[in-house]
């Protein structure tokens, strides 16, 4: 029996033709967009927000409808989260721009050719869509400035370079010099709020309209799935990802119609199994890491978390250095760590922030983004930590 019509529509690909619920978020988008086209001089945004609120669909979909409009504005987007030093960002940018790699120059170097490309473009009008800018962990504040002051720093007045930076950290960012500062005060903000049920609910039935055949789920599905990830989360990312596992399920099963059981067994099964391959596929430094991170919040909400606050990298490292010490693991250095829980981030099994204190330096926050149960019993099923593993 044929549940689904078109598996795409449920996942982060797909635009959809019409977003509901983020009008005005739209709106404010498509203006700052389009200044360009009316003469009027370029804006920079900040759009922040939780995930799956839709910040990074609607920018996108702002976008795709400026490229109909006219073919004198560029656009391009980059997510960060995969490129977490200033270096790394900019590097990325001039390969994708000028399709060199400009390894082994300086960064200075790489923004002077990404700009004396944009000097000598056709188009007058460059935007730059910089998701997750918040990921950016080293160097960020040089980053912002050479944006945000493009045209004093490579004597560019006579185009027009807008960036929208989005970010799920709402303290970015912190800790800017006065130059930047000052440029960043000028800077637009718009906040995206969470998705209540009902909102999730007209989402979810526009996908089920386009993804499912018709007279395949009960009435019920569409408003439980709804009700489950507002709940839990209001993430309209994961809600649509839940209903197409649904859908999934009932399909494999045979069964003609998607049902209310289908739904609660597609939570189960994502809540468990998406982490549980990267968690398996993790080297045993991972793993220790992993482990580190749950260890220090456990004893943390006896001694030192109750305020709300997350482990560090030098907690998570102190619990680290005696997991390895335990199981006779080699012990990297503090600064190998940091780099591994980046890439933790990166693979979305862990959630970052950092905490800007001045002259007192920064400090990386870090939080499992899924169950600690979920970890433990993937790290049981290891012969390297099955041993350790005890209640504290």
């Amino acid at each position: 029996m044929t549940v689904i019509k078109q598996e795409s529509i449920f996942t982060g690909k797909y635009i959809p033709s019409e977003i509901v619920h983020r009008d005005n978020e739209i709106k404010e988008i498509s203006n700052r967009m389009n200044r360009p086209l009316s003469g009027s001089p370029a804006k920079n945004t900040l759009i922040q927000g939780m995930g799956g609120t839709g910040k990074t669909l609607i920018v996108r979909y702002a976008a795709e409808q400026l490229s109909k409009q006219t073919t004198d504005v560029q656009v391009y987007y980059f997510r960060l989260r995969d490129y977490p030093t200033e270096y790394k960002a900019i590097k990325k940018i001039s390969q994708e721009l000028t399709g060199v790699d400009y390894q082994g120059h300086s960064s200075q170097y790489i923004y002077e050719r990404v700009f004396e490309h944009i000097k000598h473009k056709k188009n007058k009008y460059t935007v730059f869509i910089f998701d997750e800018v918040d990921a950016i962990e080293k160097g960020y504040a040089i980053f912002l400035d050479m944006f945000l002051r493009y045209y004093e720093n490579f004597n560019m007045w006579d185009k027009e370079v807008s960036v929208i930076y989005i970010s799920n950290n709402t303290k970015f960012p912190q800790d800017l010099p006065v130059g930047t500062k000052s440029s960043w005060s000028c800077i637009d903000k718009l906040t995206f709020e969470r998705y209540k049920a009902d909102q999730l609910r007209d989402i979810l039935v526009e996908r089920a309209e386009k993804g499912l055949y018709e007279g395949t789920y009960n009435e019920s599905v569409i408003p439980l799935c709804a009700a489950m990830s507002a709940q839990e989360h209001g993430d309209a990312r994961r809600s649509i990802e839940l209903l197409g596992k649904a859908a999934q399920m009932a399909q494999s099963e045979g069964a003609k119609i998607i049902k209310e059981s289908h739904v609660r067994k597609a939570w189960d099964q994502l809540e468990y199994d998406r982490p549980v391959q990267q968690i398996n596929a993790l080297p045993i430094q991972g793993k220790a890491i992993t482990l580190a991170i749950i260890w220090d919040f456990k004893k943390g909400l006896r001694e030192k978390y109750k305020d709300g606050t997350q482990p560090t990298t030098a907690s998570v490292y102190a619990e680290y250095k005696g997991i390895c010490q335990d199981l006779d693991i080699l012990i990297l250095t503090q600064r190998r760590v940091r780099d591994i829980l980046l890439e933790l981030s990166a693979m979305e099994l862990i959630n970052t922030y950092i905490e800007y204190k001045g002259r007192y330096g920064n400090s990386l926050h870090v939080a499992l983004s899924i169950p600690h149960e979920v970890v433990e019993k993937v790290l049981a099923s290891d012969p390297v930590f099955s041993s350790y593993l005890k209640p504290l």
